[in-house]
């Protein structure tokens, strides 16, 4: 009786120690191809008061950029990007991006920020600035643009 107590025991513990086993998952972070490239420069402008039309943004406006690793990568399956932070520099944002020759889409996305739009010497305006557009590029390009933050008006102010 003592053999086969002791014989359930052992067999018991094998079965927990095998049920309990799991399969070890690898995974593997997928690599970008970075050495097909496209240059991107943007002359960015706002009109941010009502004395000289369309001006050059405030430097260091923020822009975020994104390439879905799909269009870098024909093995990866799922929604994954690419995604860089750029910033102007006396209105001008100027990088170098992944692409392929099959042209990737690059979504261009400026981080809004508020300024004071001087409407005469009595009233201001406060607004929030913003832009957002995709475009197709390809390796070897150089994608120049000139593009126009959008404004919206948050509060008039008058003194």
């Amino acid at each position: 009786m003592k053999k086969t107590s002791l014989f359930i025991t052992a067999l018991t513990g094998l079965l927990i120690m095998f049920a309990s086993c799991e399969k070890e998952i690898t995974t593997s972070v997928l690599v970008v191809d970075e050495s097909k490239t496209a240059i991107l420069k943007l002359y960015v402008r706002a009109d941010m008061d009502t004395t000289a039309g369309m001006e050059e943004v405030p430097d260091s406006t923020q822009f975020i950029l994104t390439i879905s690793k799909n269009d870098l990568n024909s093995s990866f399956a799922g929604d994954g990007y690419w995604t860089k932070n750029v910033y102007t520099s006396q209105g001008v944002l100027e990088t170098e991006v992944p692409a392929s020759y099959d042209g990737v889409d690059i979504n261009v996305d400026a981080v809004a920020f508020e300024h004071e739009y001087v409407v005469n010497d009595s009233t201001t305006e406060l607004r929030v600035y913003e832009y957002n557009n995709v475009w197709n590029i390809e390796t070897g390009s150089n994608n120049v643009e000139l593009i126009n933050m959008n404004s919206t008006l948050i509060e008039t102010i008058v003194e």
